[in-house]
């Protein structure tokens, strides 16, 4: 959500943030005394249909979060359900992070775009573009600090060298909203 929250930060968007861990991000904002522009609320991406509306969202978006998930085609074809038609679905996150993660933690799942898919072959959605560069490379500077150039491979932040994967979509104009 960080990239997106001076976006709402600013009122240049209506924001709704959803994650598992809600309840608990806002008591750690609350206990430390810090504001952050976006509360999430709790949900999970396999379940969005139930938290919102058909056709709620003109743009949806996963940052790194997608291979955390029980199903990640799940969770598509819910960001789907919650997309108007002819709004954008945008997933970015590292490539192949289960196999990097050895199978341990919130690393579940390997994603990769390939063919201008990821896990959205049959759904209503046309690709608008679709990238893998270096994390670094990705053009996004949301957190705060560079990395050098010349790090080393083995080097604490190294993994800005690592895969990522960033994948746009318009869903259909014709497909109903729910489907």
């Amino acid at each position: 959500m960080s990239i997106l929250a001076a976006a709402g930060d600013e009122d240049l968007v209506d924001m709704v943030a959803v994650d598992p861990l809600a309840r608990m991000y806002r008591e750690i904002l609350h206990f430390s005394g810090m504001a952050y522009p976006v509360r999430p609320q709790p949900g999970r991406g396999e379940r969005l249909r139930t938290v919102f509306g058909a056709g709620t969202f003109d743009l949806v978006y996963a940052s790194n979060a997608l291979d955390h998930t029980q199903s990640p085609r799940a969770c598509v074809e819910q960001m789907v359900e919650v997309l108007r038609p002819s709004g954008f679905l945008v997933l970015e996150g590292f490539v192949d992070e289960g196999s990097n993660g050895s199978w341990n933690g919130l690393h579940q799942h390997d994603l990769s775009p390939a063919d201008d898919h990821l896990v959205n072959g049959g759904l209503p959605l046309t690709c608008v573009s679709s990238r893998v560069c270096e994390f670094r490379d990705r053009g996004i500077h949301a957190f705060g600090y560079e990395l050098p150039p010349d790090l080393p491979e083995d080097a604490p932040g190294s993994w800005a060298r690592r895969p990522w994967y960033a994948i746009s979509f318009r869903r259909e104009r014709n497909a109903p909203p729910g489907h």
